[in-house]
């Protein structure tokens, strides 16, 4: 049995490790240093246990699946350990051990049981860190609660991030990024990651030039930091917005040299997936499908053999986009049909609406399409209707995009009045956004390049 000082050396040498972007080092370390932890009665072991079992999860969070994982390297079993902090807390009986087992509870349910749930426990963390008086662990607890807020409600979720950074702030100010000890050798991690998720909330509401300005900063702070998991995911942010902004070209770059950099360490990582996804998507956008169609197809490979709820219905969308595009030469609406019904089915179990407006659109294109004008607009409609239940805006969702296909779908019924409204808001939409774009040349780029913007501006 260890004692606390062998213990604790061993982890931070591990944590050390993973601070490093030695992940996979990291995994091992607190891997081989678990399973002497677990006889342990010394209270001062037992917290060492806790943490340990975080940093194994922290760690491997990059090759998370959905349900029961593997167990094997570097992918450790996540939902076994998940339920071995929840006892290791119980064990300890103080609100910072409960906090810290509700926070890993939630980050598992966010892939695995839906968002609803997922949501609910990082609340429950927020709480118990407050309770607990560990403004770090509050900080980390309200940046996961806001960002997975925004996608019920952003106003809800913005102002949780807002909280996460008057957090940040106070720590700051009052122990400085540099204090020593392992508590705050996450720091660059959390800032990188606070910075990500308000850069997204701000896109998601419109604001290009904010959003741009905080996931450029996360990126540099995750790219300096060899914070692969981070990187991808503030990568993905970024190319979003670029996308969004009609900014093909620079998307593309970004995210081809993201690719290569994850792949080299973690080519079958489920936000390689996304990424690659994303990279399809950019070419959609930019009217080329044959070209999109290859990263599409890897990426939904990667997911078949490594899912991940979070991601895997935002892949299927893409997909079931790409075979609607008239010019791909895979064309194919009944089976796009398939995978839409599919993804509103799943995105009604697991809470993710984001994705279950994004399939209602393209679903109702795929009935006016073949024919069947009273469903695209039941379609349409539905999708109006749980965006505006949401507040109006949806994280990694165009709200213009969703009026502007209700508009086209009430002009297949002879529904002019109400077309009309539905094309004022999506106007409305778009050049709110284009003025929160300083630059004349980029924001003519997002009015003219974008082909759903330059639509909407011309029609009617």
């Amino acid at each position: 049995m260890r004692t606390a000082d062998e213990a604790f050396h061993q982890y931070t040498q591990a944590l050390r490790a993973f601070t490093e972007g030695n992940y996979r080092d990291a995994v091992r370390g607190a891997r081989n240093l678990l399973p002497s932890l677990r006889t342990a009665r010394d209270p001062a072991v037992v917290e060492v246990r806790l943490e340990t079992i975080r940093l194994l999860l922290d760690a491997s969070e990059l090759w998370w699946s959905t349900g029961s994982s593997s167990g094997t390297e570097p992918e450790p079993a996540h939902d076994d350990l998940v339920d071995e902090a929840r006892q290791v807390a119980v064990i300890l009986g103080n609100q910072r051990s409960r906090a810290v087992a509700a926070l890993l509870r939630g980050r598992h349910l966010i892939g695995s049981n839906g968002l609803g749930r997922a949501v609910a426990a990082f609340a429950e963390a927020a709480r118990l860190a407050e309770d607990a008086g560990d403004d770090l662990l509050l900080l980390d607890a309200l940046t996961l609660q806001g960002h997975h807020t925004v996608g019920r409600s952003i106003t809800k979720g913005a102002a949780l991030l807002a909280e996460a950074q008057r957090i940040a702030e106070r720590i700051a100010d009052r122990r400085g990024p540099d204090a020593a000890g392992p508590a705050f050798a996450h720091w660059t991690l959390r800032i990188a990651k606070l910075d990500c998720v308000r850069g997204v909330a701000e896109f998601d509401l419109g604001h290009f030039d904010t959003g741009e300005r905080l996931l450029r900063q996360a990126l540099v702070v995750a790219t300096a930091a060899d914070l692969h998991d981070q990187r991808a995911t503030s990568t993905n942010y970024l190319c979003q917005l670029l996308i969004a902004a009609g900014r093909f070209g620079e998307a593309e770059a970004t995210l081809t040299r993201e690719i290569d950099l994850l792949g080299g360490y973690a080519a079958d990582s489920p936000h390689q997936a996304y990424n690659r996804a994303l990279l399809g998507k950019t070419r959609i956008e930019d009217a080329r499908p044959d070209d999109a169609g290859p990263e599409i197809e890897i990426a939904w490979g990667l997911l078949e053999k490594r899912p991940h709820h979070g991601i895997l219905t935002l892949v299927r969308n893409y997909l079931a986009e790409l075979l609607l595009q008239p010019r791909y030469t895979g064309r194919d609406l009944g089976t796009a049909e398939n995978l839409l019904r599919e993804s509103i089915w799943e995105c009604r179990r697991t809470d993710f609406q984001r994705s279950e407006v994004a399939a209602l659109c393209l679903l109702s294109l795929v009935r006016q399409e073949l024919g069947d004008s009273a469903a695209a607009v039941r379609h349409s409609a539905g999708a109006v209707e749980l965006l505006e239940a949401a507040g109006g805006t949806m994280p990694a969702l165009r709200t213009e995009e969703v009026y502007h296909r209700h508009y086209v779908a009430l002009s297949g019924v002879g529904r002019e009045v109400d077309a009309a409204d539905a094309l004022r808001k999506a106007r409305r939409c778009i050049l709110a956004k284009a003025d929160s774009i300083a630059d004349p040349g980029l924001r003519t780029t997002f009015l003219q390049r974008v082909p759903l913007n330059r639509a909407a501006l011309t029609e009617g």
